[in-house]
């Protein structure tokens, strides 16, 4: 069978999950900051990172994929900041194998797109149809988002994510960073605050090697996620399906058809 994929470069950067944190007794907050690790300029980044992860682990994605079956909400109780508003969600949170994650896109009616982000808070690889993918990555787990189409409708877009296979994924290993979270929150805080009420603009390393400047690479992943497409759009949105429909569809008449390995 032959495999229709397209690829495009993107990077995410801060993924700015919204979940509802757990509330802790005072004595838990004490004993969780005598025993993690200190944020750093050098790791903040990876930290807020592991925030997020560890949102999406509280929904079991480190187990099983999670799907989302209905429409995102906005605002603060939105699992992600600036999700589509026509496409469902899926999530898992695998280890890479030999430096690879490998994934599949099930054939459906419907559009459907992975994303993978590493540790780092990365998008390393963002791909689009049909097909089975492997993916190189810097890092030692990846965080898979899957984005299915509705414009058939729900009940389309959900047939569609039950047909993804997860063979492939290593489930199981991913454990909860040792950060405080809290102190996470703070360091967002305060770089969000530098930046408010200004023309923010980004660089969208799509790699660790990149980044260029450390601070300014803290500050986009606090002001959020923002998937980049080809370097190509230069405000802070996630395009909408139709926007990644056409972009999907200029790449898959430029791209090697018979190439189903990413490189970093």
């Amino acid at each position: 069978m032959t495999f229709k994929k397209s690829l495009i470069t993107c990077s995410i950067l801060g993924l700015g999950f919204a979940l509802t944190a757990c509330s802790t007794t005072s004595t838990e907050t004490a004993n969780q900051t005598s025993s993690t690790i200190e944020i750093t300029e050098q790791n903040y980044a990876h930290a807020e990172t592991a925030r997020n992860y560890r949102n999406w682990v509280a929904l079991g994605a480190n187990q099983h994929i999670t799907h989302m079956r209905n429409l995102p909400p906005r605002g603060k109780d939105a699992p992600t900041v600036q999700m589509n508003d026509d496409t469902l969600y899926s999530v898992a949170v695998v280890e890479a194998v030999d430096g690879m994650v490998t994934f599949e896109i099930p054939a459906s009616d419907v559009y459907m797109a992975v994303q993978v982000v590493n540790e780092g808070g990365h998008g390393e690889h963002y791909v689009v149809g049909e097909g089975s993918y492997t993916a190189a990555i810097e890092t030692d787990y990846a965080f898979l988002i899957y984005r299915t189409g509705t414009e058939k409708g729900l009940e389309a877009a959900r047939r569609a994510q039950d047909k993804i296979e997860t063979d492939t994924l290593k489930f199981g290993t991913y454990e909860v960073q040792d950060y405080d979270y809290q102190e996470v929150e703070a360091w967002t805080s305060t770089l969000t605050a530098e930046t408010q009420g200004q023309v923010f603009a980004y660089t969208f390393p799509r790699t660790s090697k990149e980044v260029t400047d450390l601070h300014q690479w803290n500050l986009e992943n606090a002001n959020g996620w923002v998937v980049h497409r080809l370097r190509l759009m230069s405000r802070t949105f996630t395009p909408t399906l139709s926007c990644l429909m056409q972009s999907s569809a200029k790449l898959q008449r430029l791209r090697n058809p018979s190439q189903n390995t990413l490189p970093h």
